[in-house]
């Protein structure tokens, strides 16, 4: 390894970090470029407003670790970067996230980069908020 990861962070309202998180579940795109996070590494932070988030990056959505230990901790609320393409008609980023908030009872709000990729003909959705009751908020 380079130690080289694809990382979220998250600052306070003062600017000061609270919370880093290496991806873990690394996309075939991304084997190469980054080292996976530590296997272990399990984020969540409290916000200002008294609400303990997780975190959790793109590919990692799709397996059990890290979201199932966060869940397990007790925490429902979920900030979700990522990168993703939309690939019709199976892989569409917020049937996907709409499914696991239903699925784990939490609710989820995804950031996405926003463009197309003409190449392969994917489109990235900018981003999305779902609570657990089904509910698509807004996108």
């Amino acid at each position: 390894g380079r130690f080289q990861f694809n990382t979220d962070v998250v600052f306070a309202s003062n600017g000061t970090l609270i919370a880093k998180y290496h991806k873990i579940n690394l996309f075939a795109i991304e084997i190469g470029y980054f080292d996976p996070g530590p296997a272990t590494e399990y984020v969540s932070f409290q916000t200002s407003f008294g609400v303990e988030f997780g975190t959790f990056t793109c590919y990692d959505i799709l397996f059990s670790n890290p979201s199932e230990c966060l869940l397990n901790r007790g925490i429902i609320n979920f900030v979700f970067p990522t990168a993703w393409g939309n690939v019709f008609p199976f892989y569409i980023s917020y049937g996907i996230q709409q499914a696991w908030s239903r699925t784990h009872k939490a609710n989820v709000i995804a950031a996405n980069c926003n463009y197309q990729w003409k190449l392969f003909n994917f489109w990235y959705r900018k981003w999305n908020i779902f609570r657990w009751s089904g509910s698509f908020i807004l996108h």
